[in-house]
């Protein structure tokens, strides 16, 4: 049976060749199973004609109508594992990592290992020693740095791992005391996914393994996502993946790379190559469109924040200089393989001097076929000619805009330097070349949801403190049209899935989200997702009461939350009240409540500001109602401060409990229960210093 959408704005990408922020828009759509027969006018023939024949009637209410989101860079069953993991992302020093360890530690006696996640490496001044573990448990602990690119594990967990006599693998640091030689803690780059992720992917059970992928799908389709490519595919993973789609039916369409681990063996590195021709022979566009096998990923360096990112200057704060993980002549022979067996290439960039290699591979080894689509992952610093470049040799500039937001920068003025840090994130110049642009979130190392991300591919302010004015690289700012189109049509283009999905379009499968929204970049971290639709039926549904005063609710607690997950410098005080005074009508401050010596709330070097209640005015938080959470003992928030001023210059951080009537209760790093709201995602990033330098 037909459904016809009415009274809705059906975006259809931009109404202009010239103005690239004209968005078009059709007043109707309809459905017929799993495909869209009809996009345009309510008073159109084909409405006519379904409304005839009994079909559907759904009144959007003006409420807005895109395509799904397919998220083109992430990886999935990480993303799953990672939800279950202990988050250090609040913490703000080692005596935070290891009070929060700790306590997991002695309320989780029977888990084998200590597995956590958000940690990186300014939060340690960039010490990892396994040292500062080992008296906190004998079982061995696991530490991700929020790139992924690093693990920081105690003694026990260098034993597990059997790493003391193993010489550094290809394109991999296990980083060693200088005077013993003994690994020291830390291992980084292609070890952590040559031998860690393959490690706990073992020890795992497969019923781990499933329950995490549909913790991860899940809160994928509740975000708004129809599809995503998953950017590390490898033997443990797809194992899991293909068992859960025996067992179910997947409501995502996913498209992998295969991951390319290096070696000192040319033959094991084509070796790899070739498992991934032979499943894509099998698990591809033609024979399973929904799950299958796109093409090669390859990591060919490291990040700026641990100085492994490949750059043409020597990094400003160590003078630091590295290569790619995989030279050009390592390079060349991979990337020939997998075009010459029809394969898409896609190339881990993030330093200038890699984008600027993998660039001259792609155009000496595979231009001569734009059609594969080839692609370069992240592109976080370039010079104006390689930017210009993409356009010109058609490949596709897969981008994660999460990863610009100004809060997670800080460190980068003292890294790179001011004057590179103006090249960052240069999205503008990429489009302006002509290059096609995909969007990703990388998730599990940033915040997967999509519209906080197009919030900062557009604003280029941060979606993680939206009360902040700061902005990184405003010139690079794309208009919402650009970066939608980015987060639907074009990581549907980016993984050939255009032909089945990405747009609101005629004989295109029907997948799509209705949401409650303004048409303003500036708006669009107050934007719900109402409905997921996956081939023609609802995946996900908002519970929030469907009225504007109930978002306006869930946007102001969410605000005033945001600001409670950071550390403040001082000048706080203002924004914290002003916070307050934008509680909407029908909301109530019951009680804010400050450390002081009196009340045994003051201990070492923070202060703890404990709203104990904002709730509806009539709301009742002593009943068991889910949509209140209830208060917390202080005293077990951890460390606070002498001073009782809100106004403490950068050692206070503020503590909230939010109504919100869709969230799920998490534990925060420091153990106060807190709601997941919308914009908050697996991890957070953590306080830094001022920056200086990025515009």
């Amino acid at each position: 049976m037909a459904t016809v959408f009415t009274n809705g704005r059906f975006f259809t990408g931009s109404g202009s060749e010239t103005n690239n922020d004209d968005a078009a828009f059709e007043e109707c759509m309809v459905i017929e199973g799993d495909t869209i027969t009809h996009v345009g006018r309510a008073s159109d023939e084909q409405v006519a004609q379904a409304r005839a024949g009994g079909a559907i009637v759904r009144d959007l209410g003006e409420k807005y109508v895109l395509p799904g989101f397919i998220d083109g860079h992430m990886h999935l069953l990480l993303l799953g594992q990672s939800l279950q993991k202990l988050d250090l992302d609040r913490c703000a020093n080692l005596a935070d990592i290891r009070s929060t360890i700790r306590s997991y530690a002695q309320a989780n006696p029977a888990v084998p290992r200590i597995l956590c996640k958000g940690w990186m490496q300014s939060m340690t001044d960039n010490e990892a020693l396994a040292s500062m573990l080992d008296d906190l448990d004998p079982r061995p602990i696991y530490i991700d740095a929020k790139d992924l690119h690093s693990t920081w594990c105690n003694t026990a967990a260098l034993r597990e791992l059997d790493v003391e006599a193993m010489p550094d693998p290809p394109g991999g640091t296990i980083h060693r005391d200088q005077e013993s030689g003994k690994p020291s803690g830390l291992l980084s780059e292609a070890i952590v996914f040559s031998l860690i992720w393959p490690h706990l992917a073992r020890v795992a059970s497969t019923d781990d393994k499933l329950n995490a992928l549909r913790g991860a799908i899940a809160a994928y389709t509740a975000s708004g996502y129809t599809g995503l490519v998953d950017m590390a595919m490898d033997e443990n993973s797809w194992e899991a993946l293909l068992k859960l789609r025996q067992q179910e039916r997947l409501t995502l369409r996913i498209a992998a790379h295969w991951l390319i681990v290096p070696s000192t063996d040319p033959a094991a590195d084509l070796a790899q190559v070739e498992r991934a021709i032979e499943l894509h022979a099998k698990y591809n566009l033609d024979t399973s469109s929904d799950f299958r096998i796109a093409g090669i990923k390859v990591i060919c360096d490291g990040v700026i924040d641990g100085c492994t990112a490949a750059l043409l200057e020597p990094y400003t704060l160590n003078g630091v200089s590295c290569d790619p993980l995989w030279p050009a002549e390592k390079l060349t022979p991979v990337v020939q393989r997998a075009v010459q067996a029809g394969l898409q290439c896609a190339l881990h960039a993030i330093g200038d001097a890699t984008v600027h290699t993998v660039l001259n591979v792609l155009e000496a080894h595979a231009s001569d076929q734009p059609d594969r689509r080839h692609r370069i992952e992240h592109l976080e610093m370039t010079t104006a000619e390689d930017a210009a470049r993409l356009g010109k040799l058609g490949i596709t500039a897969s981008v994660q805009p999460v990863h610009s937001d100004p809060d997670i920068l800080r460190a980068w003025p003292s890294l790179i330097g001011p004057e590179r840090c103006r090249r960052a994130f240069a999205y503008r110049d990429f489009v302006d070349g002509g290059a096609p642009l995909a969007f990703g979130s990388d998730s599990p190392t940033a915040p997967f949801k999509p519209l906080p991300n197009l919030y900062t591919a557009t604003t280029r302010r941060s979606a993680r403190l939206p009360a902040s004015e700061e902005t990184v690289n405003a010139h690079f700012a794309l208009p919402l049209v650009t970066a939608l189109t980015a987060a639907t049509t074009g990581a549907a283009y980016s993984c050939f899935a255009d032909r089945i999905t990405g747009r609101l379009k005629k004989g295109l499968r029907a997948d799509f989200v209705v949401v409650d929204m303004e048409w303003s970049a500036d708006r669009l971290l107050q934007a719900v997702v109402e409905e997921t639709w996956f081939d023609g039926k609802v995946i996900a549904r908002d519970s929030i009461p469907d009225t504007r005063e109930s978002r306006q609710q869930s946007w102001n607690l969410e605000h005033l939350g945001a600001l409670s997950q950071r550390g403040f410098r001082s000048g706080a005080e203002p924004a914290v009240r002003q916070s307050i005074k934008t509680l909407p009508r029908g909301l109530k401050l019951a009680r804010i409540r400050k450390a002081s010596p009196s009340n045994g709330l003051a201990r070492n070097s923070r202060i703890f500001v404990i709203i104990w209640k904002i709730q509806p005015a009539n709301a009742d938080l002593t009943s068991t109602n889910p949509a209140a959470m209830q208060t917390q003992d202080a005293n077990a928030h951890g460390p606070a401060s002498d001073s009782d001023s809100l106004g403490h210059a950068s050692a206070m951080r503020l503590a909230v409990v939010r109504l919100q009537p869709h969230s799920v209760t998490g534990a925060s790093a420091d153990g106060m229960p807190v709601p997941r709201s919308s914009s908050d995602n697996t991890v957070q990033s953590p306080m830094y210093a001022a920056p200086a330098g990025v515009d």
